[in-house]
């Protein structure tokens, strides 16, 4: 599960990461390399690495030794291929949330261990840049294409998996963001599309080739026609 703790800040954790060696390190050569007298002081941003699957402990006591099991440190990439995180950033992606309500949808609860790791998922969130944390939760205005795009890239691959076709219709994509994402209405789901389809030529968007009531309600209304289904030629997350 996500870590409790909180990092300090960006540059001792790719610092930590950096330090390690392809043959290992032990946790008191670490020390000494990065210039920290206590674990303590490097326990956050430890646990967080390891979590993410960029690090690994081999051994116990004295024979404990800090492995690296990435040579790339895409902290964004890498947060967001985890269910929690994904989960937790989506949910604040359209309308601002308390910690409470945050931590209730991840995990279903508000214990106290839980509440932490909302919070110490926030402000990684926050250090990335991609959400604001005063006055609760919420996804920064600038980076809700860039969220959007990751959840888009999840659903539409994995339908495409199930149904072996290449192009999948508008309404489908919503009603399965909306499970990560309820507060998203259709307007700002059509807006975020044609955004993100004009930074992308590998998204298309196809007009239906008859027009009825579903397709009305789900499509995107433009002079070319109703938009309404999708297809994706590559993937920018490495979902493909």
């Amino acid at each position: 599960m996500f870590p409790s703790k909180s990092i300090k800040s960006l540059d001792m954790l790719n610092k930590i990461f950096e330090s390690i060696p392809e043959n290992g390190i032990t946790p008191a050569e670490l020390r000494r390399k990065i210039g920290v007298r206590s674990q303590r002081e490097i326990y956050a941003e430890i646990a967080l690495l390891v979590y993410l699957d960029k690090i690994e402990r081999r051994g116990r006591g004295k024979n404990l030794r800090y492995m690296k099991k990435s040579n790339e440190l895409n902290l964004l990439v890498s947060l967001l291929s985890k269910d929690e995180p994904l989960k937790a950033y989506s949910f604040v992606l359209a309308k601002r949330k308390t910690r409470k309500e945050v931590t209730n949808w991840v995990y279903g609860n508000t214990a106290s261990t839980n509440l932490s790791r909302i919070t110490a998922m926030m402000k990684l969130g926050r250090l990335l840049d991609l959400v604001i944390t005063y006055g609760g939760y919420k996804v920064k205005k600038d980076k809700a294409v860039k969220l959007f795009e990751r959840l888009l890239e999840e659903i539409y691959f994995k339908k495409v998996k199930e149904s072996g076709l290449e192009i999948v219709d508008l309404g489908t994509l919503r009603n399965e963001i909306k499970k990560f994402v309820p507060d998203m209405d259709k307007k700002m789901f059509d807006e975020l599309i044609l955004e993100l389809s004009k930074s992308r030529e590998d998204l298309k968007l196809f007009p239906a080739p008859a027009v009825d009531d579903n397709i009305l309600r789900d499509g995107i209304q433009t002079s070319e026609g109703v938009l309404y289904h999708l297809k994706l030629d590559s993937s920018r997350w490495g979902l493909k």
